[in-house]
Order: structure tokens, then C-alpha cells, then sequence
């Protein structure tokens, strides 16, 4: 447990617990405890796997066919794009005749691809 000194324990604010644990170390700022462990920790691996994901290798295929929607009534680009793995916005930019989101209107066709 870390407690920094920015309140004061004293009887009947609930931190009675921290007020009688023993203090293993003073820092006057939380920085000095990230630089001390930093330091303890020795040399850091600088890889970064397996977090991050990329595009890398993976080409668009720029001679591939728009794929059209007919807006069904009761859909919204929300649930247009839950149906096709997209975001409204994603289809907002597919689409740019749309200029409000909130209306779209059943029979029209938009690309969802």
C-alpha cells in the first residue's frame, strides 16, 4: 500500500489504520518512489509484443466491389454498423451524402464496405 501525504490521519477520519502502520520510507513527492523503483528494477526490455496490434502487411484491396446496405425501417448507422463490424462514424465516411446521423431513411442504400 502507497499512502502519499497529501491528507493528515487524526482520530475519526477513518485513516486511524494508516496513522498506527509503521513508515517504511518518506517521499516528498510520488515521483521519488517511480524513480527509486526504476532503479531497483534494473535494466527494462525496451520489446514491446504482443500489445499492440498493427496493419503491418495486410494491404487494402483497392479493386474490390462497394458493398451496399437498403436501410430497413428502424435502423440506425449504430445498428447498420453492429450488423456489418463498423462503427457508425466509419459508415458516416463511406457515406459522406449523409450529412446528419440521425437521419437516414428506409429504401436508401449506403456502403458498407
Amino acid at each position: 500500500m502507497l499512502a502519499t501525504n497529501d491528507f493528515l490521519a487524526a482520530g475519526g477520519d477513518e485513516y486511524g489504520q494508516l496513522a498506527k502502520a509503521p513508515l517504511v520510507n518518506e517521499y516528498s513527492a510520488i515521483d521519488e518512489l517511480l524513480i527509486q523503483h526504476l532503479q531497483g528494477a534494473g535494466e527494462i526490455a525496451p520489446e514491446v509484443t504482443g500489445r499492440i496490434i498493427t496493419n503491418e502487411g495486410i494491404e487494402a484491396d483497392l479493386n474490390s466491389e462497394a458493398v451496399e446496405y437498403t436501410i430497413q425501417p428502424g435502423d440506425t448507422l449504430f445498428e447498420i454498423g453492429l450488423k456489418h463490424d463498423l462503427l457508425w462514424t466509419t459508415l458516416m465516411e463511406l457515406n459522406p451524402h449523409i450529412r446528419n446521423s440521425d437521419l437516414v431513411y428506409a429504401g436508401s442504400t449506403i456502403k458498407v464496405q
